[in-house]
């Protein structure tokens, strides 16, 4: 089928939606750089016009390019990117405390939001002649080296806790559909959260609680530190070794528990040694904001009190006063939910659901209409960034979840992520468009 009779074949409603969804973001940036007599502070809504506008050009482009170039390209896709973050770790510029941005002056990009996109490419390749093997432990090691850990490990080091933050529930999502293991992906997510638990506990005790807990020298003094490590080995070895001769399921529970917290130890020990303090007290702070209210609360109490004053029908377009008054940090990044939810209310917050709802919608129904492995896995790869940027966005804005620094995809103000959801969107546009090719 030509290309002109292609284009009349896209997906309109995802198009319309994605482009609402930047309309609304556009209105309140304007709204976040108004103060409370009525000067305009800033031009972030011109630059996000621009972006956008050079945002649906990159879509167009990629829906119309072959989806064969995208699976053979996928894997020189993500080395690619991984090279770019790489270089980004030493030679980028530093940006709100973490070195994740190359350019020329003001112009520059965040090789973060592209890589999510190559990591989902390649993954989707991968996965689509190895469905058979995630089943197994032996087989998801390798994606988890070669497709989880290496982003994660570079953006980490930028650092970048929040993008970072964005790859595993994508990774856990694709192997769920692609027929792995739910107590696998279990032991994942488990250890996952159990690195962060372990990684905010010294700080927690020293600076929240104020009170000496010896157990907690096992994270802080050496000797106490290998001595729990040697232990929990000990137990795990002595657990697989049970498992082997005796073949009996509880030595198989006991091996899970005790490699877990072996590996979370591990890795919570690697995560301090990467991540700044601030971002640690992030994690702590949402539990009790009112404990460092002048600080790492701040963010989460203002944000709750713009979200809380918006009631049902909020104050009216324009007429935000946590923004005006510029109470709100980062309020035309990640909490421009906040100013939207001030100004439009429990309604407008609805409406910014379903147009949420509308998006994933239509692209999870390109994954169920796909007829091959590898236009299945994008589509549901990208459809967790989306839901998952969503869910953490809102989340950390309404005190339900902590922050860290994810913006809401479309809507937020920035030119990278704007461009990596644009470029997302298109290639599911593309992958939709497959039925119609021949």
């Amino acid at each position: 089928m030509a290309k002109t009779k292609l284009i009349f074949s896209v997906d309109v409603i995802l198009i319309l939606t994605a482009t609402l969804l930047i309309l609304i973001g556009i209105l309140f940036i304007y709204s976040s750089g108004l103060t409370s007599d009525g000067t305009q502070t800033s031009t972030e809504y011109i630059r996000q016009i621009v972006w956008a506008i050079l945002g649906f050009v990159l879509l167009f482009l990629v829906t119309l390019v072959k989806t064969d170039w995208l699976h053979d390209l996928s894997v020189y896709l993500f080395l690619f990117s991984l090279i770019l973050i790489a270089f980004t770790v030493r030679f980028g510029r530093v940006v709100n405390g973490a070195r994740s941005w190359i350019g020329i002056g003001e112009l520059g990009i965040q090789p973060s939001e592209f890589a999510k996109i190559a990591f989902v490419l390649a993954f989707a390749k991968w996965l689509e002649t190895h469905e058979t093997t995630v089943q197994t432990v032996q087989g998801l090691l390798p994606p988890f080296f070669l497709f989880l850990v290496p982003p994660v490990g570079l953006i980490l080091l930028q650092p970048d806790l929040g993008t970072a933050l964005v790859f595993m529930p994508t990774f856990i999502v694709m192997l769920f559909f692609a027929g792995a293991q739910p107590r696998h992906l279990g032991y994942i997510t488990l250890s996952g959260l159990l690195v962060g638990v372990f990684s905010a506990l010294p700080i927690w005790a020293e600076r929240i609680a104020q009170i000496d807990i010896p157990i907690l020298s096992i994270f802080t003094e050496v000797t106490p530190m290998i001595l729990f490590g040697s232990l929990i080995g000990v137990l795990a070895l002595l657990s697989i070794i049970g498992l082997i001769t005796l073949k009996r399921p509880i030595f198989y529970w006991l091996m899970y528990f005790f490699s877990l917290i072996g590996i979370s130890f591990g890795g919570s020990f690697l995560l301090r040694r990467v991540i700044r303090e601030y971002q640690i007290m992030r994690l702590i702070v949402f539990l009790d904001p009112e404990i460092d209210r002048l600080g790492s609360g701040w963010h989460i109490i203002q944000s709750t009190i713009a979200v809380g004053s918006g009631g049902l029908q909020g104050k009216g377009f324009l007429q935000g006063t946590q923004s005006q008054l510029q109470y709100l940090p980062e309020q035309s990044t990640d909490f421009i939910f906040s100013i939207l939810s001030e100004e439009l209310g429990f309604i407008g917050a609805i409406v910014l659901f379903a147009l949420y709802a509308i998006l994933l919608y239509r692209i999870i129904r390109v994954a169920y209409q796909a007829k091959e492995g590898f236009s299945t896995y994008t589509a549901i790869g990208i459809s967790s960034i989306f839901f998952f940027h969503f869910v953490i966005n809102i989340g950390m804005t309404i005190g339900l979840m902590p922050i860290t620094g994810i913006p809401l995809l479309l809507v937020s103000y920035g030119g990278s992520h704007l461009w990596a959801s644009l470029v997302a969107l298109g290639i599911v546009l593309n992958l939709g468009l497959n039925k119609y090719r021949y």
